[in-house]
């Protein structure tokens, strides 16, 4: 993946001023053309695709490789973080640098609460071993019990994040807010000196060796 280097002076709360790209000012343009619904739901979809650029030019560790917000607002965004994956055979966790996310926003979401699972897809790597992803074909990203009603898109980029890099996670097998693999939380209860996977934040820039930044797993 190349990057393009991150604007300077913005963070996570300065998204609606973050001047957009020329290209991503026309994939803006074409997303109102084909945008569908009323009201709330149509300016819903369309803060949440300018927000996502946003996020994308304010941080290096962030892609946004597709976007379709005609009907419910899908988007497939890349993140360049630790990944912990287990694959079949291996002795020992695997720690990838990046990470496809298949991001799902229904309308529903303006009505009221959904699944923790309801809006985050891992489509690879294949295999991530965590607590809070479904193991098998479809990794579903648990952000929690629910998320709340008109809860952001970004805020689910930011907590994939988070969850990818051990920074957050949830290992209580008592507690089913956010479990999905019971076996994953065992492990990682096992191996609590390696959480967290890395320490680097969102907006760090990335090192010149990727690999290297994750494994370090250093503050900025």
């Amino acid at each position: 993946m190349t990057s393009t280097p991150a604007l300077q002076g913005f963070g996570l709360s300065d998204l609606p001023r973050v001047p957009l790209r020329p290209e991503h000012e026309e994939a803006l343009r074409r997303a109102r053309e084909v945008t569908l619904g009323e009201g709330a739901w149509r300016h819903c979809k369309l803060s949440t695709v300018r927000d996502l650029f946003a996020l994308e030019q304010i941080s290096e560790r962030m892609e946004v490789i597709a976007i379709d917000p005609s009907t419910e607002l899908r988007a497939i965004v890349r993140l360049r973080c630790a990944v912990p994956c287990l694959p079949p055979g291996a002795t020992d966790l695997v720690v990838e640098d990046e990470v496809e996310l298949a991001l799902h926003l229904p309308e529903e979401i303006l009505r009221g609460p959904l699944p923790g699972y309801a809006l985050v897809a891992i489509l690879k790597p294949f295999h991530v071993h965590h607590a809070n992803v479904s193991s098998g074909p479809s990794q579903r990203l648990c952000l929690g019990a629910n998320v709340p009603r008109s809860y952001p898109l970004r805020e689910a980029v930011l907590a994939s994040y988070g969850a990818m890099t051990m920074q957050s996670v949830t290992l209580d097998t008592r507690d089913p807010a956010g479990l999905m693999n019971a076996e994953a939380a065992d492990w990682w209860q096992q191996n609590l000196h390696r959480i967290p996977l890395s320490r680097v934040p969102f907006l760090a820039p990335l090192t010149a060796d990727a690999k290297r930044d994750c494994a370090r797993g250093e503050s900025s």
